[in-house]
């Protein structure tokens, strides 16, 4: 089984002002890296407890039969609704 994204998380779960406020930190300088954080962050927790943080849409496939038909590949539509804040 393989999962394709969709549709990935329209917003992190914490913004860039909340972690800039919560690091003290004032200048816009590290703004790249401080989003790219929150981004791992979340990819990191979503992995490790199989849930999605933030909505977002997957696209399932189930591979092919024993026999090798395409017939029996079963491609499906997932959306994945986050927890609730």
């Amino acid at each position: 089984m393989s999962a394709i994204l969709l549709s990935p998380p329209a917003t992190e779960p914490l913004s860039l002002a909340e972690a800039k406020a919560w690091l003290r930190i004032e200048h816009d300088d590290e703004n790249d890296v401080i989003a790219a954080l929150i981004a791992g962050s979340r990819i990191h927790i979503e992995g490790a407890t199989r849930r999605a943080l933030i909505t977002q849409s997957w696209r399932l496939s189930y591979g092919r039969s024993r026999s090798g038909s395409t017939a029996a590949g079963i491609s499906t539509r997932l959306k994945r609704v986050g927890l609730p804040m």
